[in-house]
């Protein structure tokens, strides 16, 4: 049976403020939680060690409590292979349509490969990025790349996955677009004069050009003798 939220915080969580040493241990902090973490666990990722000796874990301030526990679990297993049953998933509400929940699944996941990724944590890349497909993949490409243009994520400059999912999602393949993409990428725009934003709309605005030459050629065709 699953831990309760309550008992599985309790496990990561110190009994008391005394209880932290330095000398033995570092001290993960979001904003509503502590966590306490080895340095002999730590040593089993180099990269994530070196960023805790430099007090410099500027990623896990930035997660919800679910995110930060979901970390520490596998930070703290020290295995190569997780099981995925021990991945926590995110809690949405009952409320909102599935385009948004798909797209507070995504953002859940990408936070986790973020600190995953950039701190070469192996395990949780593989399995954020996975489930971070899984979401993705629900949401078309404009939608998509809309998210993301809204995000200011910092992902290790060696990062594949992510970069080749999105290439791949760039071709738009089988996707067609219409006016209200056009349109949701005009709101973003003015909500934000940003690159990303204007390549965005550039990109849109060529696929849909495409779509509309594609259409007459084949209305064409329809009309000959």
């Amino acid at each position: 049976m699953a831990l309760s939220y309550q008992k599985l915080l309790a496990r990561h969580l110190p009994a008391t403020p005394g209880f932290h040493d330095p000398s033995k241990q570092y001290l993960f902090k979001n904003e509503d939680n502590e966590f306490l973490v080895d340095w002999d666990t730590l040593g089993t990722w180099p990269q994530l060690l070196k960023a805790c000796q430099d007090d410099n874990i500027y990623l896990f301030k930035f997660m919800d409590t679910r995110q930060a526990c979901c970390c520490i679990r596998i930070i703290k297993s020290k295995s190569a292979h997780f099981d995925s049953d021990e991945y926590l998933q995110p809690i949405l509400g009952p409320n909102g349509c599935v385009e948004d929940k798909d797209s507070d699944r995504l953002l859940y996941h990408l936070k986790i490969y973020e600190f995953a990724t950039f701190y070469k944590i192996k395990s949780l890349q593989s399995l954020s990025f996975h489930y971070l497909k899984l979401a993705g993949d629900q949401l078309g490409f404009v939608y998509l790349a809309g998210i993301l243009s809204k995000q200011n994520f910092q992902f290790n400059g060696k990062d594949s996955l992510f970069i080749s999912y999105m290439r791949e999602r760039a071709k738009m393949h089988g996707e067609i677009l219409s006016r209200r993409d056009r349109l949701n990428v005009g709101e973003d725009w003015k909500f934000s004069k940003t690159l990303e934003n204007f390549l965005l709309g550039t990109i849109v605005d060529m696929k849909m050009e495409i779509q509309q030459l594609k259409a007459a050629a084949a209305n064409n065709n329809d009309d000959g003798p």
